[in-house]
């Protein structure tokens, strides 16, 4: 069996920004820490990060766009 993790925009920042707030742990930790895991499952990992900045929307696509 193999895993997929996809990670979003910005977790290359874990453990460099706002430790205070979202921990010490990098990504590369948490991927190690998948892997541990995936494999005492018998599983096989594979991670990709998104290249691109993902936009976000608050607006409606059929309603009328908030201030």
């Amino acid at each position: 069996m193999e895993i997929g993790v996809i990670n979003g925009p910005n977790l290359d920042r874990l453990g460099k920004r706002e430790p205070e707030v979202y921990g010490t742990q990098t990504l590369a930790d948490l991927e190690k820490l998948i892997e541990k895991h995936a494999k005492a499952a018998g599983a096989k990992t594979r991670s990709s990060s998104p290249t691109t900045k993902a936009r976000s929307s608050t607006r409606s696509r059929s309603g009328p766009t908030r201030a």
